[in-house]
C-alpha cells in the first residue's frame, strides 16, 4: 500500500512521524500543482493519501465517491484509492464529535468562537451544527450572518465558553502571537488550538495558566492519524498502544524543564535523569554565561539583573530549537514571562519543591547570598513556580524517592513504546551506587486474582495488578468468558457480562503456560469447542495431566503442538494428578470444579512440587468465597459454589526480587527491594534465605528488604519449590569463585526454553563450567569473567534477565540477542537496570536508540 501527503508546497508537520508510529513506514511527500492533481489520482490503483488544506476543496471534483463526512464539509482531508476508484473522507469531521463530547459542557453551556473560515473550519462547523451547538466564525472580513470580526469577538467576549483556532496564528516561528487572548474571556472553559508546532502555543499556555482546559494541535493530529490507520487498514488501535505512540512522540519532541529555588537539587537530578534516560543535560545558567562571556555574578555586578534576564530570555529561545533534553534552570527563571514562554512551548515543566528549612544560601549568587535573601526569594517566587509547573515533585524525602518520582513523571510511560520495539541489548557494568527498585507485582497472584474476579458477579478490584504479556494473554482469554477490565493507574476493575459463544472459541495464550493450564478446565465447563493457540514452545510443554483427565471423561482433547482443541462439558468426580509435574494443573482444576453441579475431589500423588503455588491459589479462592477442604494431598471441593467479588492487593513478585538481589551481589551495590511482602506465601520468597546462604547481608526494612553484597561463597540450593529462581541463581554462582550445587532442578528443562541447557550454553561461552545430570546442576564459578561477546537469550525472559545481571560481573559489555523477551514478566526491566547503575544500549528500532546510555 502506498501512503503519502498531497500538497502544493512543502509541508512541515508532525504528520509524517506520527503516521510512521502507526503504520511503521513514513508517508511520501507528494508535491503537485492543481493541474497535476487529477492525473495523479487517475493513475493510483492502490493508495491512501492525506490531503493538505490547499487541495481539500479542489479534490472533491475528482472523487468517484465522497463519503458522507466529505459531503457534509464540502472538502476531503483523506482519500483512498482502490481498484481505480477514488473515495474521499473528512476524518477531522469524523473525530471531532468525540472531542466535542469530551468538552461538551463548554460547548453546550455557551457559544463557541471558531477562529478562521478555511477548510479546517468547515469540518468543525459541520460537527458543531450536528450537535446543535451555537458558534460564531471569526474572520478578517465577515461576509455572512454567522461571521464576526476580531473586534466584535472582544466586545462579546463574555458570551463565549469555547475557542477553537483553525488558523496558523501562533505557529512556529511566530510563536508569540495569539489569535485570541484567553484572559479576555470571563466565562471561557475550553481552548482548542489546531496549531501543532509548537506543542503548546502562546494561546494554549495562557489558557493553561488561567486554569482553562486545553487541547493542542498535536493531540488532535494523533487522533486524526489513528482514524486514518483504522480506515486504511481496517484494524483498531487499542488505547494502550495509542498511549505508547503518544509517549514515544512526546519523549522525542518535549524537553523536561526543572525549575525551583537555588539548592533545591535541580542540577543533581538533571544529571541523574540524563544518565538514566540518555537525554542531553543542559544547564541553562551555563548556556547564559557563554552568551555573556562572563559569570552571572559578574554580570549582576556590572550590568545589573535586568540585563541578565534579557540574556536569559535569549538563552531560552535558543533552547526552544532543541528538544528531548533535560534543562536545569536558574532559580529566577520564572520572573520573566517571555523566558518561560520559550521554555513551556515544547517543555514539560517540573517544579522541584523543597522546604525552606532544607535550602541554604549560595555565596556565589547575589540574590541568595545569605539566609535573609533566601527567605525573601522563596516568598517572592513560590507562587510563580506553582503557576508555571506542569508537575510538582517533592524533594524533602529520601534521594531514591525523589529520583523515582521524577522517573515516573517523565520516563516510566515515555519509554514503553521504545521498550516494546527493541530486539537486542548491550549491557555493561556501570557505577556502584545504592538503589531502590520497585519490582513488578506478583505475576502469579495477578493471574489468579484476574481469574477469580472474572468469575464473580459484581465488581472486583485488583490493586497493584501487574502488567506483562502473560497477564495480557489471560485478560484477553477471560474476555471471551464475559469479563470486562478497566485499568486506572495500578488498579484493575473487573466486571462480568455475558460470555461470547463463538464456535469455536479461539484463545491465543501467546507464551503463557499459566494462562493455558489455568483456563483449560474453565473453558471445558462448556460444550462449546475451544481452540487454544500458543507461541514458542508453549503447546509442546507437558499437558499430560489434562489429556488423561479428558480421555477418562471421553472428552475432546487434541494437541498437534500448533493448536489444542478441547470440548466439554467437564463433570464432577475424582481427579488424580501427579504432583511432580506442575502445580498449575491442580490450580486450574481448583478454579473450575467449584462451578460444577456436583462435588469433586483432587488427589495429588506425592512428591508435590511447587506446593507454595497451590497455596497461593487457595488463598485467592478463599478471598473469593470458595470453600476448599484440604486433607493432606487431597482437596475436597463442594459443587454449585459462586465466586464473590472482592478487592485484592497484589504484592511484589518474589521471583523478580531474586533478580534484584543477585544484581546487588554481582554489582557490589546495595539494592533495596521496596515492595516485597515480609509474610509472603510465594515459594520464591525463599530468596531471602538463599541470598544469606550465598553470603549476602539481608536486612528486613520497613518496606521490603535490603540486599547488600558481602564475601560470597558457593552453597547448595534446593529448587523444588523455586524453579523460577534457577537461571538468575546460576548466573550468580557463575561469578563466585567456588562451586554451587542445585538440587531438584529438572523442571527447568520444560519452561519457555530448556533453561538448564540454555544457561549451560551461554555460561560456557564465558568460560564457566556447568554440569548437569538428572535433577542436579553443578556450577564451577570463576573469580573473573571477561565478557565482550554476544549471548543468546533463547527467547526466554528468565534467561535474558539472568544474563543481563551477570554483565555486572564482566569486565567488558555483553550483547544479548532477543532481549525483548522480558516483556513477558518485567516490561521495565532494562529501565530499572539503569536505575541500579548499569549501562544499557538498545538495538532494533529508531525509537530505542534514544535510550542509549552506554557512553554516559
Amino acid at each position: 500500500m502506498k501512503y503519502g501527503l498531497i500538497s502544493s508546497e512543502p509541508v512541515k508537520s508532525f504528520l509524517y512521524e506520527i503516521h510512521q508510529l502507526f503504520f511503521k513506514e513514513e508517508p511520501q511527500r507528494i508535491l503537485l500543482s492543481q493541474d497535476q492533481l487529477e492525473r495523479f489520482l487517475s493513475e493510483q490503483t492502490s493508495g491512501c493519501f492525506y490531503v493538505s488544506g490547499s487541495f481539500q476543496r479542489e479534490i472533491m471534483k475528482y472523487l468517484d465517491e465522497a463519503d458522507e463526512s466529505a459531503e457534509r464539509c464540502g472538502c476531503a482531508d483523506t482519500v483512498l484509492c482502490m481498484n481505480g476508484q477514488v473515495k474521499g473522507y473528512n476524518l477531522l469531521f469524523r473525530i471531532f464529535p468525540d472531542i466535542l463530547n469530551e468538552y461538551g459542557d463548554a460547548i453546550r453551556s455557551g457559544k463557541a468562537a471558531i477562529l478562521g473560515s478555511g477548510e479546517t473550519s468547515s469540518a468543525i462547523r459541520a460537527a458543531l451544527t450536528d450537535m446543535n451547538a451555537q458558534y460564531d466564525i471569526v474572520t478578517d472580513s465577515p461576509s455572512t450572518d454567522d461571521e464576526i470580526s476580531d473586534t466584535q469577538l472582544k466586545e462579546s467576549a463574555a458570551v463565549y465558553t469555547c475557542i477553537i483556532n483553525t488558523t496558523k496564528t501562533g505557529e512556529d516561528p511566530d510563536t508569540a502571537k495569539m489569535p485570541a487572548d484567553p484572559s479576555l474571556f470571563t466565562n471561557l472553559k475550553t481552548v482548542i488550538d489546531l496549531v501543532e508546532n509548537p506543542l503548546r502555543t502562546a494561546m494554549i499556555l495562557e489558557a493553561h495558566r488561567k486554569g482553562i482546559r486545553t487541547l493542542s494541535g498535536a493531540e488532535i493530529l494523533f487522533r486524526y492519524v489513528r482514524a486514518s490507520y483504522e480506515l486504511f487498514t481496517g484494524e483498531k488501535t487499542d488505547d494502550e498502544t495509542y498511549e505508547m505512540y503518544q509517549d514515544a512522540f512526546y519523549r522525542r519532541h518535549r524537553n523536561v524543564v526543572l525549575i525551583g529555588m537555588p539548592t533545591c537539587g535541580k542540577s543533581t537530578f538533571a544529571s541523574i535523569l540524563s544518565g538514566i534516560t540518555g537525554r542531553q543535560n543542559i544547564e541553562m545558567d551555563a548556556q547564559a554565561e557563554k552568551i555573556l562571556g562572563t559569570s552571572i555574578s559578574e554580570c549582576f555586578a556590572t550590568k545589573g539583573e535586568a540585563y541578565f534576564r534579557a540574556v536569559e530570555t535569549e538563552t531560552a529561545q535558543r533552547l526552544y530549537e532543541g528538544t528531548g533534553r533535560i534543562i536545569s534552570c536558574g532559580g529566577g527563571v520564572i520572573k520573566t514571562p517571555e523566558t518561560m514562554r520559550w521554555l513551556c512551548h515544547n517543555g514539560f515543566v517540573i517544579w522541584l519543591s523543597r522546604d525552606l528549612s532544607r535550602l541554604f544560601p549560595t555565596g556565589d549568587r547575589p540574590l541568595s547570598r545569605d539566609r535573609d535573601h533566601l527567605i525573601r526569594l522563596y516568598e517572592e517566587r513560590k507562587d510563580l513556580y506553582q503557576l508555571y509547573a506542569d508537575c510538582i515533585i517533592d524533594n524533602n524525602g529520601p534521594f531514591e524517592k525523589t529520583a523515582r518520582s521524577l522517573l515516573h513523571a517523565i520516563h516510566e510511560r515515555n519509554t514503553e513504546y521504545e521498550r516494546r520495539n527493541f530486539h537486542d541489548v548491550t549491557v555493561k557494568k556501570g557505577i556502584r551506587r545504592f538503589s531502590a527498585l520497585r519490582i513488578p507485582s506478583s505475576k502469579s497472584l495477578s493471574h489468579r486474582a484476574l481469574i477469580a474476579s472474572a468469575l464473580a458477579d459484581g465488581v472486583s478490584s485488583i490493586r497493584h495488578c501487574g502488567r506483562s504479556d502473560d497477564l495480557s494473554a489471560t485478560q484477553d482469554a477471560l474476555r471471551v468468558l464475559g469479563a470486562h477490565f478497566e485499568r486506572e493507574g495500578n488498579t484493575v476493575t473487573v466486571t462480568h457480562d455475558t460470555a461470547r459463544e463463538n464456535t469455536p472459541r479461539i484463545i491465543d495464550c501467546r507464551e503463557s503456560a499459566t494462562t493455558l493450564r489455568f483456563l483449560i478446565p474453565l473453558f471445558a465447563l462448556s460444550e462449546t469447542e475451544t481452540v487454544f493457540k500458543g507461541q514458542g514452545r508453549l503447546l509442546k510443554r507437558p499437558l499430560d495431566v489434562y489429556e488423561q483427565i479428558f480421555a477418562k471423561l471421553n472428552l475432546l482433547f487434541e494437541n498437534d503442538r500448533e493448536t489444542l482443541r478441547i470440548k466439554g462439558p467437564l463433570k464432577p468426580g475424582i481427579f488424580e494428578t501427579d504432583g511432580n509435574i506442575s502445580s498449575q494443573f491442580v490450580s486450574g482444576l481448583l478454579f473450575a470444579l467449584p462451578l460444577l453441579e456436583g462435588d469433586s475431589e483432587i488427589h495429588v500423588k506425592p512428591p508435590v512440587v511447587s506446593s507454595s503455588y497451590i497455596r497461593l491459589t487457595l488463598d485467592i479462592l478463599r478471598q473469593a468465597g470458595i470453600e476448599i477442604i484440604e486433607k493432606g494431598n487431597v482437596f475436597l471441593i463442594r459443587g454449585n459454589q459462586k465466586y464473590q467479588s472482592c478487592t485484592y492487593d497484589i504484592p511484589g513478585d518474589d521471583s523478580q526480587a531474586g533478580v534484584a538481589a543477585c544484581l546487588a551481589l554481582l554489582n557490589r551495590s546495595p539494592v533495596h527491594v521496596l515492595n516485597m511482602d515480609h509474610d509472603s506465601h510465594q515459594g520464591d520468597h525463599a530468596v531471602v534465605e538463599i541470598m544469606r546462604r550465598f553470603g549476602a547481608e539481608v536486612t528486613e526494612m520497613e518496606e521490603g528488604f535490603l540486599f547488600s553484597p558481602a564475601k560470597l561463597k558457593g552453597t547448595e540450593i534446593d529448587l523444588s519449590d523455586t524453579p523460577d529462581l534457577g537461571p538468575v541463581l546460576f548466573a550468580l554462582a557463575a561469578a563466585i569463585d567456588d562451586t554451587t550445587v542445585f538440587r531438584n532442578a529438572g523442571r527447568l528443562r520444560h519452561k519457555e526454553s530448556d533453561r538448564i541447557a540454555a544457561m549451560q550454553e551461554e555460561l560456557g561461552k564465558l568460560g564457566v563450567k556447568l554440569e548437569s545430570e538428572d535433577d542436579t546442576v553443578i556450577i564451577h564459578g570463576q573469580k573473573q569473567l571477561e565478557g565482550g561477546i554476544t549471548l543468546d537469550g533463547h527467547r526466554d525472559h528468565r534467561i535474558v534477565m539472568a544474563l543481563a545481571v551477570l554483565c555486572a560481573a564482566c569486565e567488558k559489555p555483553l550483547r544479548i540477542i532477543g532481549a525483548d523477551a522480558v516483556h513477558k514478566s518485567w516490561p521495565g526491566f532494562f529501565r530499572d537496570l539503569v536505575i541500579a547503575g548499569m549501562k544499557v544500549a538498545f538495538d532494533g528500532s529508531v525509537q530505542s536508540a534514544q535510550f542509549n546510555v552506554m557512553n554516559k
